[in-house]
């Protein structure tokens, strides 16, 4: 990935952080934070059940691959583990 993009990615995340914090900032009430926050909150959320699916899916796409390579037949087996792996550490609770 590209230094530019990397940047980019990191500025997005910063921002949601910002949104999801600022109503819980001292000074007046302010309802655009309050709703800017419920927002991001509320597609966060709707962001972390659809990595359920999408990890059912890349695992029923790679189980029943029919693409032969050479590596052999376990060869996918490590990806599994990773996106898994990955899965249990973004998801809270697992």
């Amino acid at each position: 990935m590209r230094t530019g993009a990397c940047f980019h990615w990191i500025s997005i995340y910063l921002l949601f952080i910002i949104l999801v914090i600022l109503p819980f900032l001292p000074g007046d009430y302010d309802p655009l934070s309050v709703s800017l926050s419920a927002s991001v909150q509320l597609y966060s959320g709707l962001g972390l059940l659809t990595c359920i699916p999408a990890a059912l899916w890349l695992y029923h796409t790679v189980k029943h691959s029919k693409i032969k390579n050479d590596d052999g037949p376990g060869k996918h087996k490590y990806y599994i583990k990773i996106c898994l792996w990955h899965g249990r550490i973004i998801i809270p609770g697992s």
